[in-house]
């Protein structure tokens, strides 16, 4: 089997040793890169295709082309959807979407794969080759972690706002529901209620932030990437920042989190108010950019939100603990003007602040994940992996949402129980994750890499062989 890797990403050094596994069992692995970005770990071990920018192109002819040929795909959200890119000039935007529909375009031409392994969709690259994939009709599979207290993790077909395999069970288990046992999710289900479990990934550091030796660490290995190892001054290169540029993010967040305290502008919770409670999502990341790209102004979404209520509700409107000190003083003032909001600090107890809310409005976020395991009615703007399960109720607009929030709801016990399971018999033991400060040495571990092949196996099993 021909297999293409994404050698683009932080989980780069992961997908090489999987191939590296892969290709002593005959598989033929190639990769697609940007820049010199971990060169190290595909450099003379597989055939790899660059992605270049092709400056001399005719951008306006060629937009036109991808404008009628992949129109259902809506390319216009795609520079916008990336990060970085989306701060560039508007000429290079269009010049690196025109380029790299043309690359992945050449490179499915020439190498034919069968399948097409990436991280989870965060940039425009992604969106561009699941919209080429599917254009040529060759698998394209995108992993996620699960987001789960146990490390695991599953796959989308598409942009990630829905895991095609958990789908699949969820729908099987709901067949079943009145005829089988749930023992074990029963089980989990009142731990979990007693005390909420959080997903593994919250406990690294990137999550945690502060002063650590870890962080310094981190900004070694990236002055030596970007001076020694070529990553630096590559024109091809949109993604790749320089080091002082992450150092100095990471100390105004430090320096912010110390002056807010001081600045009293949270609100006290008090849990005998009716509120709908709405969590601050971590900003720029795909969970906004691509999974909720109409609803990337948090303010505007909060005032929205605001208009929708009951006269006697309150929003109250929780900060993200990674997120603490990276919103900007002004941010949480416009949000104090909003008459009905209450802007609640990070280390309140999550979990009375939902048992006590009368529903959760997120985004993409895992609260709405947690809100409906304690049987809360959760209400979803975006698209996220659970937004098809009983309990949720997906909105499309500020209006539907008010009137979703007015309309009673009873919890569906049995299918909590079924979406319990189907995660957990939709999703593959191993830690996928970015190798990056903490987390690079438990990903890169040996019995690792043999968990995410084994994974990656199944993967092919389902969606290459069709046997679930």
């Amino acid at each position: 089997m021909k297999i293409v890797f994404d050698f683009v990403c932080d989980e780069a050094p992961l997908f090489s040793e999987v191939g590296v596994l892969l290709e002593k069992e005959n598989h033929q692995v190639i990769g697609f890169t940007l820049g010199n970005r971990w060169k190290n770990v595909w450099k003379d071990k597989f055939k790899t295709h660059k992605l270049t920018l092709k400056k001399e192109l005719s951008v306006d002819q060629e937009l036109t082309r991808i404008a009628e040929l992949y129109r259902e795909e809506n390319p216009a959200s795609f520079s916008p959807a990336d990060r970085f890119l989306n701060t560039k000039s508007r000429l290079l935007q269009k010049q690196f979407l025109v380029s790299h529909f043309i690359l992945f375009e050449e490179m499915l031409e020439q190498e034919k794969p069968d399948i097409i392994i990436t991280t989870g969709v965060a940039y425009m690259y992604n969106l561009v080759i699941l919209s080429v994939c599917k254009k040529k009709g060759v698998k394209c599979i995108s992993l996620y972690g699960t987001r789960q207290p146990k490390s695991m993790f599953t796959y989308s077909t598409s942009k990630g706002g829905n895991w095609d395999y958990l789908d699949r069970i969820y729908q099987q288990e709901l067949i079943k529901i009145n005829s089988d046992d749930y023992f074990e999710e029963q089980e989990y289900l009142v731990r979990f209620r007693d005390k909420i479990r959080k997903p593994d990934y919250m406990a690294s550091a990137r999550q945690k932030g502060g002063v650590k030796f870890v962080f310094v660490k981190e900004f070694m290995i990236r002055m030596e990437n970007w001076y020694v190892n070529g990553w630096g001054g590559q024109e091809d290169d949109y993604i790749t920042k320089h080091p002082l540029w992450y150092a100095l993010r990471d100390v105004k967040r430090i320096a912010l989190k110390k002056i807010l305290p001081l600045l009293k502008l949270f609100d006290q919770a008090n849990f005998n108010d009716k509120y709908i409670l709405f969590p601050l999502h971590l900003q720029p990341e795909a969970s906004t950019l691509i999974l909720s790209n109409f609803y990337v102004d948090q303010l505007e979404v909060i005032r929205n939100i605001s208009k929708v209520l009951p006269a006697n509700v309150s929003l109250y409107v929780k900060e993200h603990p990674a997120a603490y000190g990276r919103h900007k003083i002004g941010f949480y003032k416009s949000l104090l003007d909003i008459h009905n909001v209450k802007l609640i600090a990070p280390d309140v107890d999550t979990q009375k602040m939902i048992i006590k809310s009368k529903g959760v409005v997120v985004l993409s976020g895992t609260m709405g994940w947690e809100a409906m395991l304690l049987g809360v009615p959760v209400y979803v703007l975006g698209n996220v992996f659970y937004d098809n399960f009983k309990n949720v109720i997906q909105v499309s607009g500020f209006q539907e949402l008010g009137n979703a929030i007015n309309t009673s709801f009873i919890s569906d016990e049995k299918s909590i129980l079924a979406a319990l399971r189907s995660i957990n018999k939709a999703a593959f033991e191993g830690i996928f994750d970015v190798c990056k400060l903490d987390a690079a040495e438990r990903v890169l571990a040996y019995d690792n890499i043999i968990k995410v092949k084994q994974g990656i196996d199944r993967i092919f099993s389902i969606e290459i062989s069709n046997e679930y």
